[in-house]
């Protein structure tokens, strides 16, 4: 049976903590998909069988693959942030805010979710 390749091993997840391990998982794979794919190839049928899961269970978490990519999206731009701020003190001139806003990022390592070429 089809299904049943996805199915072994897998165990609902029932408690918050398995719900959100497993949400952290299906984000993992999706990283790495996203990573190797692009957006434009980024498909969810993959992205199931790298997470170890059914599809359906990937719109348990989330409803549609645009909301998976920009969640991803907005977990980038988080990680970014919480780099950025130890680095602006409280009042800074234009110019040097600018400057460390640049500097901070492209200095950081290729997005994650930006395609290899």
């Amino acid at each position: 049976m089809k299904k049943d390749r996805y199915r072994r091993g897998f165990k609902r997840a029932r408690s918050e903590a398995e719900k959100e391990s497993r949400k952290r998982a299906i984000l993992a794979a999706a990283r790495a998909q996203l990573a190797r794919v692009g957006v434009e190839a980024f498909s969810m049928v993959p992205l199931a069988k790298e997470a170890g899961v059914v599809r359906g269970t990937l719109y348990l978490y989330f409803p549609t693959r645009e909301e998976l990519l920009l969640t991803l999206y907005v977990e980038e731009v988080e990680a970014w942030i919480a780099e950025l701020e130890p680095l602006v003190p409280g009042r800074m001139a234009p110019r040097d805010f600018l400057r460390v806003v640049y500097t901070s990022a492209t200095a950081r390592p290729s997005s994650s979710t930006s395609p290899r070429r």
